[in-house]
């Protein structure tokens, strides 16, 4: 004869009827319970605050997550494999790849950084230059350029592609032919483009920026 939450529990079943009994780790499937007229009596004279009491205690048994809170972890379990900069620093978002970069699309240098922001003296200075397209999404794999102008003032560095996080680092030192006296700027010619393109074509773009020098 097959057991039934009746023969299991007694009285127990007509009070608490549930579609399945938990046994241990198993769930044994329960013929249903007709409530008799007791039970209905009982229920309608129940009051809203039992319900909203059980309401509750069902909530802390079976907690949802708040909003976003499996995005937060998410993000924590995934730092270790978020890219970095040439500083170690992580990067907001992995850009895309140059070659997913195509007309109408454009090629922009966004962001520009020079340490020392002021040059004081002939001392080597690093520049920090960012490439996006014209959605604002970080680009990976642009050829830069950077040279100073007028030529021979600083030293040209070669050509270089552009990280995960869009970014790209220069050094350049200064030459006898820069006047560091007084007050000034030094300008540099910035190129992004994408490879196997016209230099004064396709995606590509160009930026001139400023250094300042305040002589001692």
């Amino acid at each position: 004869m097959p057991l039934t939450a009746k023969h299991e529990l007694g009285d127990r079943a007509l009070a608490e009827p549930k579609p399945f009994l938990e046994l241990g780790q198993a769930c044994l499937p329960v013929a249903p319970v007709r409530p008799n007229r007791r039970q209905l009596l009982g229920d309608q004279r129940r009051k809203p605050e039992d319900v909203r009491a059980e309401d509750r205690g069902c909530r802390q048994q079976h907690p949802h997550p708040r909003d976003g809170q499996e995005l937060r972890r998410l993000d924590l379990g995934n730092l270790s494999a978020q890219p970095r900069d040439h500083q170690g620093r992580r990067s907001e978002r992995r850009g895309d790849l140059i070659a997913d970069v195509a007309l109408p699309n454009r090629l922009l240098v966004d962001r520009v950084s020079f340490s020392p922001y002021i040059l004081r003296s002939r001392r080597t200075v690093v520049g920090r230059f960012r490439v996006t397209d014209s959605q604002n999404h970080p680009v990976r794999g642009a050829l830069v350029f950077a040279v100073a102008i007028p030529f021979g003032n600083m030293t040209t560095p070669p050509e270089q592609a552009t990280g995960p996080d869009g970014y790209v680092r220069f050094v350049f030192r200064p030459t006898a032919r820069l006047k560091v006296g007084g007050r000034g700027s030094q300008p540099f010619m910035i190129r992004a483009r994408k490879s196997g393109e016209r230099l004064i074509g396709g995606v590509s773009t160009r930026r001139l920026v400023n250094l300042s020098i305040r002589g001692r």
